[in-house]
């Protein structure tokens, strides 16, 4: 079944109407065509190079959120499967890749990575990896550090570490 106003494909909502058509008539308004005419070419997103169609503003979907959250517009990685889990550089300065896990696509930052590569396991919740020299993109693992964020926040290891045996010598022993 398909909406009652003969050019349109769409399915029927109200009144063997589609949705669009059948506001229309609420309001009042003649009945037109929604879609372009057969052969007409769907307008494409204005950015440059982009030839997804558009969505709103004269941009496709990933350059109108772009516009809408940040004011400005930059070339969207391709997503095509082969080029996942390729390495790039975000405009927050971190490197980061996607990559699947578990059937989703995730980023993941470069730092934590080498971190983990590093450490022989994955992260742990509340653990950071910290830039020394606060380069983001500098990920040599001479340049990163392992810092803890629970009680005291924001530590070295090594410093906790020290921290934690200064705590159990003084307690120890102690009968609360």
């Amino acid at each position: 079944m398909k909406c009652s106003f003969s050019p349109c494909l769409r399915k029927p909502y109200a009144r063997e109407l589609c949705q669009s058509h059948y506001k229309m008539s609420l309001r009042g308004e003649k009945l037109r065509p929604l879609r372009p005419r057969e052969g007409a070419r769907l307008k494409t997103c204005t950015f440059e190079g982009c030839d997804k169609p558009h969505k709103g503003n004269n941009y496709c979907s990933g350059h109108n959120y772009q516009m809408k959250k940040y004011g400005k517009v930059w070339p969207i990685k391709s997503q095509k499967p082969g080029e996942w889990g390729d390495w790039f550089k975000h405009e927050s300065g971190y490197v980061r890749r996607t990559r699947r896990i578990d059937g989703k696509y995730q980023m993941q930052a470069e730092h934590r990575y080498v971190m983990e590569q590093h450490l022989g396991r994955e992260l742990l919740p509340g653990e950071n990896v910290h830039h020394k020299n606060g380069i983001r993109n500098d990920n040599r693992i001479e340049n990163l550090e392992l810092w803890i964020s629970s009680q005291p926040s924001g530590q070295r290891v090594d410093d906790l570490l020290t921290w934690a045996k200064e705590v159990v010598r003084r307690y120890d022993g102690y009968n609360f």
